[in-house]
């Protein structure tokens, strides 16, 4: 079973706008949290360049959003 990480491009929002309210949305609205369309494509936009698809044998399964600097790696 091989697992890659690949940077987002600008084709993936479509996936990853998916991939975000299959696993937000309940948790949000279990905290009373209710987001529209424009705040989740936000939620997409917002740190973009750290967006790492979790890819496994070639097909997309889930995201890691992570930045590297001088002090180590920190996960998003």
């Amino acid at each position: 079973m091989k697992i890659e990480l690949v940077k987002a491009k600008e084709a993936d929002k479509v996936f990853l706008l998916n991939l975000r309210k299959r696993t937000m949305v309940p948790y949000l609205e279990r905290a009373g949290i209710y987001l529209s369309e424009k705040e989740h494509k936000a939620g997409v936009s917002k740190n973009f360049s750290n967006f790492y698809l979790i890819l496994k044998m070639n097909k997309r399964i889930g995201l890691i959003k992570y930045k590297v600097d001088e002090k180590g790696i920190e996960i998003l």
